[in-house]
């Protein structure tokens, strides 16, 4: 049996937690994860979930990849210039990588 687990913050000392489980175990699962304060959220089997690519199309990759240079160097805390020290990548080349973002497809 394989499993897979996803957990995702949501704020407020709350996360979401995705689980992939058996069909046959699912009241088994609820009923437990309920004696420990777990509550379902828009719960629905058999429901498709489509790949994130297909749910924002307006995204091209180069925006994809500008967007996560950004805000990952922001949870990093870190300026371009000081990111530009840290890789050896002139400042001016991220600012332009940051800046793809404005590009359409």
């Amino acid at each position: 049996m394989t499993s897979q687990v996803n957990i995702s913050p949501l704020g407020n000392d709350t996360i979401q937690v995705c689980f992939k489980i058996h069909r046959e175990k699912w009241d088994d699962i609820i009923q437990i994860m309920r004696q420990i304060g777990f509550e379902p959220t828009n719960v629905t089997l058999g429901a498709k979930a489509i790949p994130w690519r297909n749910a924002f199309p307006e995204y091209s990759d180069a925006m994809i990849a500008s967007i996560s240079l950004k805000e990952t160097r922001k949870m990093a805390e870190k300026t371009q210039q000081q990111l530009s020290q840290m890789t050896g990548i002139p400042q001016r080349h991220i600012w332009k990588m940051v800046s793809e973002q404005s590009v359409k497809k």
